[in-house]
């Protein structure tokens, strides 16, 4: 589990989670991208999903050990009503379904551990 999708190497996290099956990246302290930079958040959310899958990316928060930008409750919430903002629509890019965001929730995460 490679946490906050390995950055600040984020591409190369993603790339490592597509060529080995046991690799995974999850979406932990990320929150500050999502809340201040999202057109990043979503696109590198997109060559994620893109590159390595959707089944690869699981939900972090890095509670308790940082104080959040984002409760708990507004990051879920975030998530689950996600939508690409409408310039990266236009450029092609996929957007998340309902399916996808609960995999990202908790999903993978109860399908890798066995939950």
């Amino acid at each position: 589990m490679m946490a906050h999708m390995g950055d600040p190497w984020t591409n190369e996290a993603i790339t490592v989670a597509a060529k080995n099956p046991n690799v995974y990246i999850d979406i932990s302290a990320w929150e500050p991208v999502f809340k201040f930079a999202p057109y990043d958040f979503y696109q590198t959310l997109v060559h994620a999903k893109m590159t390595c899958g959707i089944n690869k990316i699981l939900f972090g928060t890095d509670w308790p050990l940082f104080s959040p930008i984002l409760s708990l409750e507004q990051w879920v919430k975030g998530i689950k009503e996600m939508e690409l903002p409408q310039p990266l629509k236009l450029m092609g890019l996929p957007e998340f379904n309902e399916e996808e965001k609960n995999k990202i929730l908790g999903g993978n995460a109860a399908q890798i551990f066995d939950l």
